[in-house]
């Protein structure tokens, strides 16, 4: 007696099929993935706030800095350098460059603190920034004239961006560590790389986080900066 076995067309079909729902299951295997990182992304942002808000308070409401001129022979000290222990307790220090995925924050020469709330899962370039500071929330020790603006001045903070991610490759060019708004171009770029789907995660300055959009930032870059001046700059400031 012969066994049945699957004709040559059956399994032809079934093999069909099995592509079929494939197809039909990668794009939502992807799209879930991709929320999941965006998610991952915005609890960093949220962690770094958190250590605004600590900074803050320690120094009587004032803005913290972006950059400075470090106790050392490297021409700056950016603003995650600076206040790293706010955030992260968890930072590690090493004379060792890091290729891992962490965030590396350059402490003094030679040396190499890593954080991993620096780091975007989707878009992690070890050894850079990935999230940039808008300078005009902030000040550096070469010109302090925002130093003494302090938070509770904001007529509504929950309407500007402190902190933004940057997509852009590695010797992209400003933004990179700071973003100037007043530079339209600087803006025009930070649109031409976003990070989430055509998103770019942003923390505001009351600290909740919030995707921006790709068409927002051409907006702000060809409007936005000569009119209401929203979420960048404060008007009047």
């Amino acid at each position: 007696m012969f066994k049945k076995s699957f004709t040559l067309i059956e399994l032809l079909v079934v093999i069909s099929i099995i592509s079929i729902l494939t197809s039909l299951l990668l794009p939502s295997l992807a799209s879930a993935k991709g929320k999941a990182q965006q998610a991952a992304c915005s609890s960093n942002l949220k962690q770094v706030g958190m250590g605004f808000l600590l900074y803050t308070d320690d120094y009587d409401g004032c803005l913290a800095p972006y950059s400075s001129v470090p106790p050392a022979t490297i021409p700056h000290w950016y603003w995650a350098d600076m206040f790293v222990e706010y955030f992260d307790t968890s930072a590690k220090r090493s004379q060792i460059p890091g290729t891992d995925s962490v965030g590396d924050i350059g402490l003094e020469q030679n040396w190499m603190t890593y954080s991993r709330l620096m780091d975007c899962p989707t878009a992690d370039r070890p050894g850079e920034y990935e999230y940039t500071y808008n300078t005009r929330h902030g000040w550096w020790t070469g010109n302090t004239s925002n130093a003494s603006k302090k938070i509770d001045k904001y007529p509504d903070p929950s309407r500007f961006i402190r902190v933004i991610e940057n997509g852009l490759p590695t010797g992209g060019g400003n933004p990179e560590k700071g973003m100037n708004p007043v530079q339209a171009s600087q803006t025009l770029r930070l649109s031409q790389s976003p990070v989430h789907i055509q998103q770019n995660n942003s923390l505001f300055m009351d600290l909740h986080v919030e995707p921006y959009s790709a068409q927002k930032l051409i907006y702000y870059s060809t409007t936005g900066i000569s009119t209401d001046k929203y979420p960048f700059q404060v008007p009047g400031w």
